[in-house]
């Protein structure tokens, strides 16, 4: 078992809690995203629904791709996870205070 988050997790997590206050979406960080951004988006956010997820939010963007997360609960113990997107792979980790 995995003891502690790696230099990447603790990277997005620290953005991701950060941007609870006040959460960027799709439209704070393009003026006009494109079809295939629009659509990716609404995915990860129906991801983040039926996981009863929260706080998702755009985490870091560049005129090419962007990178998302949230939190949800864990459905057999509870606990908290991140989910966090990035262009090439998602990263899914216990939140670890």
């Amino acid at each position: 078992m995995k003891k502690g988050l790696n230099k990447t997790e603790r990277y997005y997590l620290s953005i991701l809690k950060a941007n609870q206050a006040c959460s960027k979406s799709l439209y704070d960080c393009y003026k006009e995203p494109s079809t295939n951004k629009t659509h990716i988006d609404e995915f990860i956010r129906g991801e983040c629904h039926e996981r009863n997820g929260f706080g998702y939010s755009i985490l870091t963007s560049n005129c090419n791709f962007f990178t998302c997360g949230y939190f949800y609960p864990a459905s057999e113990t509870g606990e908290l996870r991140a989910c966090i997107e990035l262009p090439t792979r998602t990263l899914d980790f216990a939140v670890v205070e």
